[in-house]
This record gives C-alpha cells, structure tokens and sequence, in this order.
C-alpha cells in the first residue's frame, strides 16, 4: 500500500480568483467538494520555485514531475463566496517526505501577487485615459475576478492604481519589496 503526504501551500483568496480566471484546468472532486485542478509542470516559474526550496524530513526527496493545484469556491450563504487555494505535491511516504517552509510560503503569494498587480495595473491602463474611465475600468477588473468576495473594493483598487502608477508603473516594485494592499 502507498502512504501519500500533501504538502500544502494556502493562496491569499483574491489570488484564488484570480488564477481560477486565468490559469487552464478542469473540475474535479476532491474529498466532497467540487474544485478546479491544474497541473503545475516543474519547469514552469512557480513549480522551480518551489521544488528549490522544499526541505527534506527525515527522508529524501525523490523526483517531482508536477504539482497539483486545487482552486476550491464554496458557496455556504445566498451569494457570498469563500476562496480557498492550495498548491499539494502527494510524495510516496516509503520514499520521501518533504514540506515548504512557511517564509517560502509567502514568498509564492508574493510571486503570484506581482502577476495579480501587473494584470491589474496593465488592465486599468488599457482601458482607460481619464479619471471617469479609470473608475469604469476598476469596476470591470473587480467583476471579471470577483473581487468584491476577496474583500476588495474599488476605492482600495484605486489607491493601488495610482500607488503603481506614481512609483512608475508595473516594473517599479521589481526594484524594492512589493507593497501590501
């Protein structure tokens, strides 16, 4: 019988929307809950990110050919959402045992967090050029990604829009550490 581990790393929940829109995958069933999965290969960014800092546990790390990723949604109230995300790699426990330290963690949803504001701030540009349109093109971004169930909204979207537009725009944060919301 193979034992199999899941080596967790939980998504901040607006990320979860953001990637259940723009990464492939398809719907499955997971332990009673309808998710979608995607297939993360290990020569894709975010996948060598992580294999390079899993950290062995007592045995040693065995060949990783590909993630999965579980984007979950459930609805447990009229229209309101809960977001959850998790990156799992199943390892055979006869074999090796790894986890991904909690600062790496974080790390990860700081990566993906680039790509969320670097398709936000890209968006806004492209779909407006005064102050009237910025509103309407927040306002689309928000619907497209649901980010009314994230918490977001659009007067802190449009902070962070011209937060990024001052620093000079969408490459500026690669040269200090990436602000928070």
């Amino acid at each position: 019988m193979v034992k199999t581990a899941i080596v967790p790393l939980t998504l901040r929940p607006h990320l979860v929307f953001f990637l259940i829109k723009e990464l492939t995958g398809s719907s499955k069933n997971f332990a009673g809950f309808k998710c979608k999965t995607h297939d993360l290969s290990r020569e894709s960014l975010i996948g060598r990110f992580i294999i390079e800092r899993l950290e062995k546990i007592d045995y040693p790390i065995k060949s990783i050919d590909k993630f999965n990723f579980f984007l979950e949604i459930k609805n447990p109230t009229r229209a309101r959402f809960i977001a959850k995300g998790n990156f799992y790699k199943i390892e055979n426990l006869g074999k090796s045992f790894v986890q991904l330290p909690e600062f790496y963690r974080d790390e990860v949803n700081d990566l993906i967090e680039q790509q969320f504001r670097t398709a936000f701030y890209s968006y806004i540009s492209a779909n407006s050029d005064n102050d009237e349109t910025i509103s309407k093109a927040i306002l689309k971004f928000i619907d497209k990604y649901d980010l009314f169930e994230a918490g977001f909204s659009q007067a802190s979207l449009r902070k962070l829009y011209y937060r990024m537009r001052e620093a000079g725009g969408v490459c500026a944060s690669l040269q200090g550490k990436l602000p928070r919301k």
